[in-house]
């Protein structure tokens, strides 16, 4: 009988040819050809893989990768070691389903922030009318994982930042959409200033940040733990709703991920608009409470999110519990089509309620040219002078780039090139 190869066996491989490949790129300096492009995107990260990194060990084989491994990675290393927490990468036609949720919430265009993109699958996967309608920055921790994001779309136009979240200079009330596969765990993240969110737990961090950098009447759309709906601590919960509304939420089944990402866990895509001042929204959805017997799947006295007790057709399965690494957890379980169940709870949610910023591109050239702002590189200090990613002379005003190229005379602006 033929042995079955796992995941976990393959993945190094395909992972260490992206990674020469990207070596040879860099030499070159150039983008990857569409043959290449394929090579790259099987890079999905070392999550799940610790062995990999672990050369006390008795596998021969794998001893041998890991003790191969810091030649191979150099620099990259120490990086890609500290990812195997929470290095999982995202089936594409879930992302397909998160692209295709905002597009049914109004969303057509705008600026956009990838606040933990990996190697760029959202950006790959949106549609192609809505990248030319849209300014993307793209955010990733992973040394690595920045590199291929990187080559992959830095030609494109797309900002890419290989920082953390919590460090990134990014302005406040500015993207009109945040869309990701947050990474969650049970940590923290080490923002030390004094915000409200800053002890959150590294999940329910990035809906705290991602609300502070979205404008009034934007939107949030996160892949997240079903710990941020359904754990009874509800600090995160009260806090995200005082500053945006729940547009909406859908539970994927455990094991939706297991194919490219190596987990098993059970996860919630939800969907936030941002509150306008003195705005209120409900808050219904903040407790948690026992599931009735029919969501559940054999199980009694199993406790969930009010908001699948008040809306059970946004669960794809029925409820039960499963091992999270830590304990047991709530889990959905499912057996049918998750990819078609998913597309039917994407036409469940709310439509053509985002307003957006700006209607149409006529409205955005006839900006005059001095009001033009743009999101300051993490380089640039208050104050200072330099080129806007297409060439634009600008001065930075702490969190934005004020462009001034056309509001200051030819003279000045040669003086200040210069």
């Amino acid at each position: 009988m033929k042995k079955k190869v796992t995941l976990k066996q393959i993945a190094p491989f395909a992972l260490l040819i992206a990674v020469a490949l990207l070596s040879m790129l860099d030499a070159e300096n150039r983008p990857p050809t569409v043959d290449e492009r394929m090579v790259l995107n099987r890079y999905t990260g070392w999550g799940g893989i610790s062995k990999a990194f672990n050369p006390d060990q008795e596998d021969p084989a794998w001893k041998a990768r890991a003790e191969s491994l810091p030649d191979v990675l150099g620099g990259d290393y120490e990086s890609a070691k500290g990812s195997v927490v929470n290095a999982h990468f995202t089936e594409v036609f879930v992302i397909e389903a998160l692209w295709a949720a905002v597009r049914r919430i109004g969303f057509q265009g705008g600026r956009v922030l990838e606040p933990s993109a990996g190697i760029g699958y959202f950006i790959g996967a949106m549609p192609k009318d809505m990248a030319e309608a849209s300014e993307i920055t793209a955010i990733e921790i992973d040394r690595l994982s920045s590199r291929i994001l990187q080559r992959q779309y830095g030609h494109h136009g797309v900002r890419t930042l290989p920082i953390g979240f919590e460090k990134a200079r990014l302005p406040k009330d500015w993207f009109d959409l945040v869309i990701s596969n947050v990474p969650f765990g049970n940590y923290q993240v080490p923002d030390d200033r004094n915000v409200p969110y800053a002890d959150f737990l590294i999940h329910d961090y990035f809906f705290g940040r991602a609300l502070e950098v979205t404008r009034p009447g934007g939107l949030v759309a996160f892949i997240t733990s079903a710990g941020t709906l359904d754990k009874w601590e509800d600090r995160a919960r009260r806090y995200i709703a005082s500053q945006a509304r729940l547009v909406g939420a859908i539970r994927l089944p455990s094991g939706t991920f297991s194919p490219l990402a190596n987990t098993d866990v059970t996860t919630d895509i939800v969907f936030l608009q941002k509150l306008a001042a003195g705005e209120k929204a409900a808050d219904d959805w903040l407790s948690v409470v026992e599931a009735p017997y029919s969501l559940c799947d054999g199980h009694r006295r199993l406790y969930v999110s009010n908001w699948y007790v008040q809306n059970p057709d946004m669960l794809i399965g029925r409820m039960s519990q499963k091992s999270n690494g830590y304990g047991l957890a709530n889990a959905a379980i499912f057996n049918g089509d998750v990819k078609g169940a998913l597309h039917d709870r994407v036409a469940r949610l709310p439509e053509g309620i985002y307003v957006p910023r700006l209607t149409s591109k006529a409205d955005r050239s006839a900006q005059v040219q001095r009001n033009i702002r743009v999101a300051a590189p993490e380089f640039v200090k208050p104050g200072a002078y330099c080129f806007t990613e297409d060439g634009r002379l600008a001065v930075s005003e702490g969190q934005e780039l004020l462009v001034i190229e056309g509001a200051v005379s030819a003279t000045v602006a040669k003086r200040i090139v210069g």
